[in-house]
């Protein structure tokens, strides 16, 4: 619709708090310093941190090494590559990390990964 009626979507939080980044992981204690590490801000992730969520998450790691991209810039260059994506903010925490996901503008994945991806999600 918003293609259609030339408008577009401005995306935010496309790394879901942090889990898109692969940092987080089943049965584990979050990393020291991270989001879901800190009492307050994990009260906002705990939809994205519940085991099933985790776990399809490693799965689409494991495409995002199909695609020789980290994680992070396999679901941003998703975004990067809709025609009625605008723009998407992330909201890296780290200058590194910032630099990854900016080179989600560069990165090229097969449109197989991301319909097995989207497959993957249901």
């Amino acid at each position: 619709m918003c293609e259609s009626d030339g408008m577009g979507i401005l995306a935010f939080s496309r790394l879901a708090q942090g889990v898109l980044t692969g940092k987080y992981r089943p049965g584990a204690k979050p990393p020291e310093g991270s989001r879901a590490a800190d009492e307050g801000a994990a009260q906002l992730m705990t939809k994205y941190l519940q085991p099933a969520v985790l776990e399809a998450v490693e799965q689409l790691e494991a495409l995002a090494g199909e695609a020789a991209c980290s994680l992070a810039q396999f679901d941003l260059a998703w975004y990067v590559q809709q025609p009625a994506i605008s723009s998407v903010i992330v909201g890296a925490t780290r200058e590194e990390r910032l630099i990854e996901n900016l080179g989600a503008v560069d990165t090229q994945v097969d449109s197989g990964l991301f319909a097995r991806a989207v497959e993957l999600l249901g």
